[in-house]
């Protein structure tokens, strides 16, 4: 990992010895430089913990929003599927920005993945015969 991140040569095996000789502070670089996960930060379990419950309520509501509007049939499940989707995208762009990741690429792969776990879940349905036709 150090040759990688371009250390100079001589100061690679000192700098693995000096890493390696005490177990912490091995195990907090291969978390930072391996698996990208930093120290705890000092945000508040509880304003989290509601930021995840407003997302939650949030990504929850804007499906029913066109039925709410009375908007039944292929045209309400073609606009609860477009809200769907769009929350799907902006909270993966959302992740991103916070993460330091690049928006467009995690709003797209979480949108995807979404519609995908929908597809999934409808040919459950289908395969017991509850699925909405």
């Amino acid at each position: 990992m150090l040759e990688k991140k371009q250390y100079p040569q001589a100061l690679v095996a000192p700098l693995a010895d000096h890493i390696i000789a005490d177990e912490d502070r091995f195990v907090d670089f291969m978390m930072r430089e391996e698996f990208g996960v930093g120290e705890e930060s000092e945000r508040s379990p509880f304003i989290a913990m509601g930021l995840v419950m407003l997302a939650f309520v949030v990504g929850a509501v804007l499906p029913i929003i066109p039925f709410v509007f009375d908007m039944g049939g292929v045209q309400g499940l073609g606009i609860a599927t477009a809200l769907s989707l769009s929350g799907l995208f902006i909270a993966g762009s959302l992740k991103a920005v916070t993460a330091g990741l690049k928006p467009w690429k995690s709003g797209l792969e979480m949108m995807v993945l979404g519609a995908l776990a929908a597809a999934i879940t409808y040919g459950v349905g289908v395969l017991f015969g509850v699925a909405i036709a």
